[in-house]
């Protein structure tokens, strides 16, 4: 019973700290798809065309969004990787104060916009992060996590230079990637290591 027990816990402690590695990853990327100018790049413009007693603002927008199309790979396969035209929402009272004077604060414009913004991003969010687990776990099953350096390298390059940085950076990460990690393999123990650890090769 002991080395039942015994050989169970090895097979199942690497699977799960593999799936802990993919699901760390793929919560990381979602985590840097809520960022501007890593996950996207938006501008709006807000009008607030009611408020009612409770303090909720309806509001107006005209926003235009271009999505990062290595963190947002799903809505770009699906023609939503950039959305520009009007929007409404519905903005939820924040209150200050306390007792009788608990009142509801009026939102500037600019926290109206980044509401708007993000009100877009969270509705593309859920899809994508599914979509990303699918394509990490993909990688780790084929066993190419050196993929991660192009899709990092893509991510940076969308940083500086939008959309078309993305694809610059990818396809120099996917040039660099082969011969750099040859190099770390071959001239590095504790970098060949340190990678063999973080990616279970």
């Amino acid at each position: 019973m002991g080395n039942v027990l015994r050989d169970l816990r090895g097979k199942l402690l690497p699977s799960l700290k593999r799936l802990l590695v993919v699901i760390g990853i793929t919560m990381f990327l979602m985590l840097i798809s809520t960022f501007a100018n890593v996950g996207y790049v938006a501008k709006a413009h807000t009008r607030v065309v009611a408020r009612d007693l409770a303090g909720y603002a309806y509001v107006n927008a005209n926003v235009s969004i271009v999505y990062n199309p290595l963190l947002f790979s799903l809505s770009w396969l699906s023609g939503n990787g950039n959305f520009s035209g009007p929007y409404k929402f519905v903005s939820m009272p924040e209150y200050v104060g306390s007792g009788e004077a608990y009142v509801p604060r009026r939102k500037s414009p600019r926290e109206l916009e980044q509401e708007a913004i993000m009100s877009i991003v969270v509705n593309q969010l859920s899809p994508n992060t599914i979509f990303n687990l699918i394509i990490v776990l993909a990688i780790k099953l084929v066993k190419m996590q050196d993929l991660y350096f192009c899709l990092f390298a893509g991510i940076i390059g969308f940083l500086i230079r939008g959309f078309i940085g993305a694809l610059f950076g990818l396809v120099i990460g996917l040039l660099l990637t082969v011969p750099v990690m040859i190099r770390l393999r071959k001239g590095n123990a504790i970098a060949t290591k340190i990678l063999d650890f973080a990616f279970e090769r």
